[in-house]
């Protein structure tokens, strides 16, 4: 009976800490998608210093050079969309989510 009982409570527990972790996820996509746009910012004025240019809209210049990204900028963790940057502000835009 005993070990019925802690079995139950471990169960509980279990559901409590998997629905918690869950409901963490979407929030944690959307941070990490705010933290990549501004890597990509930061990148991007590097960019403009060294090469005395900005880099193309779409990214694809800047992309595969590894002194600016060790990996091709991700895409949004929460739509799968691609970065790409405002040619008047050089800002990423869109992912306001």
């Amino acid at each position: 009976m005993e070990i019925m009982v802690a079995l139950a409570v471990v169960a509980m527990m279990s559901t409590m800490a998997s629905q918690q972790y869950l409901n963490s996820m979407p929030k944690a996509r959307v941070n990490t998608c705010h933290l990549t746009k501004a890597e990509i910012e930061v990148q991007v004025e590097r960019y403009y210093r060294n090469m005395g240019r900005w880099p193309q809209t779409n990214l694809s210049d800047i992309a595969g050079l590894t002194e600016y990204f060790s990996d091709r900028p991700q895409r949004c963790p929460v739509d799968n969309s691609a970065y790409r940057l405002d040619p008047r502000t050089r800002h990423v835009v869109g992912h306001n989510h």
